[in-house]
């Protein structure tokens, strides 16, 4: 996650590794292999088969197929804040969608780096969410066990928020 600025632009990147972009297509390629391989086992013993033994295969199917909707899904993510026309720019690429989404300073609710889940890693998660209810997640930095101190997105959004006066999110109430 970089931080770059030009006249009148900040841009927010979240890129993945070489090593973690190949390592995906490696993922996909194993829960495809895995899939193919309980199916056929289905398939080729259907009769002989018991029935805990199927919903036991089953399932495997299901996780693998999730496993590889979420690597498919995961992607690079480009945003850039133009303070001049005071638009927000977000593109997001992967492997099998493209989108961009253009928004106004004055549609956003909050601008916050936040602990959460990004698939099944914990991350600190940059997050702009806008008046209208909808989430854009900009950024995310894999914590694991070091918690959110060790990352780089607090300081990044702070920076953000006093180039653009972007609003930091409402504290919550305990209990």
């Amino acid at each position: 996650m970089q931080l770059v600025r030009t006249a009148g632009t900040l841009t927010l990147m979240h890129r993945r590794s070489d090593l973690q972009r190949r390592m995906g297509y490696v993922y996909i390629a194993a829960m495809a292999a895995l899939s193919l391989g309980v199916a056929v086992v289905v398939v080729t013993s259907a009769g002989s088969v018991s029935l805990p033994t199927a919903l036991v295969l089953g399932a495997g199917l299901v996780i693998a197929g999730m496993n590889v909707q979420e690597a498919l899904h995961d992607g690079d993510v480009e945003t850039s804040l133009d303070t001049e026309t005071r638009t927000i720019t977000r593109r997001h690429t992967s492997l099998v969608k493209s989108s961009i989404e253009t928004v106004r300073f004055e549609d956003v609710a909050s601008l916050a780096a936040e602990e959460g889940y990004v698939g099944r890693s914990r991350c600190l998660v940059v997050w702009l969410r806008l008046r209208d209810g909808r989430e854009l997640r900009l950024a995310h930095d894999h914590i694991w066990a070091s918690g959110a101190a060790a990352s780089e997105a607090p300081a990044l959004v702070a920076e953000i928020r006093v180039a653009t006066g972007l609003p930091a999110p409402a504290p919550r109430l305990a209990g």
